[in-house]
């Protein structure tokens, strides 16, 4: 704007006044944002974040959002000559150029370090040139291991003096090695004696019942599975059936 200043000179008798006129140009101020220094999630977690940006002139700002059945609302108190836009983005993820939120879903394949780019520009109030500011957020996918999983195993039926081969399969999300065994169901107890089960290494195993003379009952078993860990020894996981 255009501002006039009067200066009043005196030498004790008689005082002059002068007028200056001083001249305030428009002086865009950039944006800033005011994101973290990154993220971090496992696998399968997800990452929402609005990409907020800082407006100087207009500091009271601020970009709209979504209501439950996806309508914009504007909540903002000031103008908004910024606009925000996704550079970069991993594979699957998506930004809301009116709300500025990125949101993804990292698969359990994607562990790995990522980045996030954005641009925000201010268009300068129409009277000064545009600014322009960039971004890049981190972001590490920690892997997840999972647990395995042992197949339904149906009840069955044997005749004393006979043989059974009650197949076992198990497998991992993870494709990560497994190792079987069965025990009794009563915890801290053995298989009965004419019972055998066999690790046919990385998911398939077999129990064999030979019932013999005094071995009528009903037996509960429960058949487990561990993985390795997904190569670290501290996120071993196991399950189990019975």
């Amino acid at each position: 704007g255009i501002y006039i200043v009067p200066f009043d000179v005196s030498d004790g008798t008689q005082t002059t006044t002068g007028l200056s006129e001083i001249v305030v140009l428009n002086a865009n101020g950039a944006p800033r944002f005011d994101i973290a220094d990154g993220w971090q999630v496992f696998e399968g977690q997800s990452i929402v974040f609005i990409a907020s940006v800082f407006d100087p002139d207009n500091p009271l700002y601020g970009p709209s959002f979504r209501d439950s059945d996806g309508n914009l609302v504007d909540a903002s108190l000031g103008s908004g000559p910024v606009t925000v836009t996704a550079t970069a983005m991993p594979a699957g993820a998506s930004f809301d150029p009116e709300t500025w939120e990125f949101r993804w879903l990292p698969g359990f394949d994607d562990a790995g370090q990522y980045v996030a780019s954005f641009a925000a520009v201010d268009d300068g109030d129409g009277v000064s040139e545009p600014a322009t500011v960039e971004i890049n957020v981190p972001l590490t996918v920690i892997n997840l291991n999972r647990s395995p999983v042992v197949d339904p195993i149906a009840n069955a039926t044997v005749d004393r003096d006979g043989a059974l081969e009650i197949p076992i399969k198990a497998s991992d999300p993870d494709g990560n090695l497994l190792v079987l065994w069965a025990t009794s169901e009563q915890p801290g107890f053995p298989l009965p004696e004419f019972m055998t089960f066999t690790d046919r290494g990385d998911g398939p195993g077999t129990l064999a019942v030979n019932p013999r003379v005094g071995d009528r009952g009903d037996y509960a078993i429960t058949v487990s599975a561990e993985d390795d860990g997904d190569g670290n020894p501290d996120r071993i996981l196991s399950a189990s059936l019975t």
